[in-house]
């Protein structure tokens, strides 16, 4: 399957839902809907919204796939923080709310979002072993995220597993997330884990 240029006016630039994707391209896909909600009286404050578009991509409650490329996919570009600091539009390529999700044997090219994840973004979720995603023998070279909030290729709210995986050129730090087992990852940049789960 090749998804090109596809651009819905919500989630899921190429497809929204429960994905299996094998030997698949997604190329430049965009998700870019903008959702007002809880605005006050400005009192002299500027106020804007925050996108509410995530998964440039794929957005779905678990995603599998295998041998699949993802280039220049687009999420939530003009997307703005909420003053709590939230704000949705996460995951330039990949979008996953609920469920746990593995990447096999993956490309992710050149993916950006508004707020995090510039190649992926999960939810706080977890499998039987604690676990919100698993990544094997896959690149991510220069994604990026729009605020530089976290996670220029992964941002992660639970465990992340990484194997024999490559990141690469991506900006500002290219895996944010909560907590993690790295096994053979090279990673060029900076790495965030929780301050709680790592403590200095």
């Amino acid at each position: 399957m090749t998804a090109v240029a596809e651009m819905p006016e919500a989630s899921g630039g190429a497809i929204q839902g429960n994905v299996v994707a094998t030997n698949s391209t997604f190329v430049a896909n965009q998700s870019d809907a903008i959702v007002v909600s809880d605005l006050e009286p400005g009192m002299g404050e500027e106020q804007e919204p925050a996108s509410n578009s995530s998964g440039g991509a794929i957005s779905g409650g678990s995603v599998t796939a295998a041998n699949c490329s993802f280039s220049e996919n687009k999420s939530g570009a003009g997307t703005i923080m909420e003053t709590d600091g939230s704000g949705k539009g996460g995951g330039g390529a990949i979008f996953v709310s609920t469920g746990t999700s593995t990447l096999m044997n993956c490309v992710f090219v050149k993916n950006t979002s508004g707020v995090r994840g510039g190649a992926i973004h999960c939810d706080t979720i977890a499998d039987a072993n604690g676990r919100s995603i698993s990544i094997y023998n896959s690149t991510f070279m220069d994604n990026g995220v729009a605020t530089g909030f976290r996670g220029a290729a992964v941002s992660c709210g639970g465990i992340v597993r990484l194997l024999n995986s490559i990141f690469w050129y991506s900006s500002p730090s290219i895996v944010g997330f909560e907590q993690s087992n790295l096994i053979h990852v090279i990673i060029n940049g900076a790495l965030r884990n929780s301050p709680e789960n790592y403590p200095m």
